[in-house]
């Protein structure tokens, strides 16, 4: 099977190659959803993908909406979503893309954003605007939603995205001002790429009034479809009914989701040769060779780009 990461619109092109050959495909978020079978979101609509051979990852602002909405939706009910997205202009490693001094108004009413998260999420009353910044860390959304059923207090509303999978909510204390820190943050942990494949949201930016409630969360544009990626070929194969349970394996194998940045205690350990290539393994530790995978696992990422993941290689 392939999973198609090739930059936008090729994928679709690439679909003929894979039906030819046989070969089930995931696709990505920057590929038109009639690529695939069914454009998925572990949280949204795994069961409805169980045993697809297209499936297509919705794009990486999608994929926090999709979570954020899943989650409220199930617990509260929701009459209205709006969001305003602020873009990041291009990835660290994109030097041709701007604004480099500017904000560019998105002037479509809505944005692609909400159709999108409505593949996932069919019926979810949602309008989404968006505008791009001259910033390459993450993107940043605005929530405003109308719930069914009103929470107790706002910290009930904090206990349900503390608790939920691939959720991190910083607290005043600990002094994650903005998207920089954010990134900091993920440096201090050790974690390769400073990949943030969780939501990020600030206990003081989430607001209760009644049924209304409004909420920031960051994005990490580069790594937040990774674990979606592996649930959804966990999902193709059937390897896992149950969407909690494939995110838990998930999470607990590819290893940043545990807040120290430490391979959870219960994953076995397999010492990775020396001489071994640095993408043999996807998960990691801050410091040494020890992988919770056995080598042969996987082979995700270029030399280049987890260059940190053994330190001592």
């Amino acid at each position: 099977m392939v999973v198609d990461a090739a930059p936008d619109k090729i994928g679709g092109g690439n679909r003929a190659l894979y039906d030819r050959l046989g070969i089930p495909a995931v696709f990505q978020g920057g590929e038109k959803p009639s690529v695939a079978d069914h454009s998925f979101n572990a949280l949204a609509n795994y069961a409805a993908c169980l045993g697809s051979r297209r499936l297509r990852v919705v794009s990486c602002n999608s994929t926090g909406i999709a979570r954020a909405a899943s989650l409220l939706a199930a617990r509260y009910g929701i009459r209205r979503w709006e969001a305003t997205l602020i873009r990041r202009a291009a990835d660290p490693g994109e030097s041709r893309k701007g604004p480099i001094n500017g904000i560019l108004p998105g002037l479509d009413f809505p944005s692609h954003h909400g159709p999108d998260v409505q593949t996932v999420l069919p019926g979810l009353p949602i309008h989404t605007t968006a505008l791009t910044v001259s910033t390459n860390l993450m993107h940043v959304h605005v929530n405003h939603v109308q719930l069914e059923r009103a929470p107790a207090d706002v910290e009930e509303l904090v206990r349900v995205f503390s608790g939920a999978a691939r959720f991190k909510v910083f607290e005043a204390g600990d002094r994650v001002e903005g998207t920089p820190g954010v990134v900091e943050w993920a440096r201090d942990l050790g974690r390769p790429r400073y990949d943030i494949m969780e939501n990020v949201l600030w206990r003081q930016g989430i607001h209760l009034a009644g049924e209304e409630v409004r909420f920031f969360q960051a994005i990490h544009q580069e790594s937040v479809v990774v674990p979606e990626n592996v649930d959804a070929l966990r999902a193709m194969f059937r390897l896992e009914d149950d969407p909690l349970r494939s995110m838990a394996i998930t999470d607990r194998t590819l290893g940043p989701f545990p807040p120290s940045g430490l391979v959870p205690a219960r994953l076995p350990l397999y010492r990775v040769p020396i001489s071994a290539p640095r993408w043999a393994c996807i998960i990691w530790k801050p410091v040494g060779t020890w992988c919770a995978s056995p080598p042969i696992a996987w082979g995700w990422g270029s030399r280049r780009r987890s260059r940190s993941w053994h330190s001592n290689s």
